[in-house]
């Protein structure tokens, strides 16, 4: 961005710097505190009993796949973190949804 008095050349054109700042001060704050919500609820993780986790991790893991996930507010690259907790809920999402559909598959094989 270039700098044209009290205006800052964007690709939306110029901007008044001071809406430019309002705007980065917004987001940063949305960013810090969506990230602190997302971050109490990443470690409730998948509520899984013992049963349930030998199930999605196809009896595989030894106890070492952890379903909970946080973002790192002080990471240099925000969006890579989010990025990255973004895939470990896809994770355990795919493995809920291979669950349900074994369960399915399994009932509507015993109905008459």
């Amino acid at each position: 961005m270039e700098a044209v008095g009290d205006k800052e050349k964007t690709s939306f054109g110029e901007v008044p710097k001071e809406v430019l700042e309002r705007t980065r001060a917004a987001r940063e704050r949305f960013l810090q505190e969506g990230a602190k919500e997302l971050n109490r609820i990443g470690r409730e993780g998948l509520a899984l009993d013992d049963k349930a986790r030998r199930m999605v991790t196809n009896d595989k893991a030894d106890g070492r796949i952890d379903f909970r996930w946080s973002i790192d507010t002080s990471a240099e690259d925000i969006y890579a973190e989010i990025d990255r907790a973004l895939a470990l809920v896809h994770k355990a999402t795919s493995m809920c949804q291979d669950i349900y559909e074994n369960i399915w598959s399994y009932y509507r094989g015993r109905r008459p």
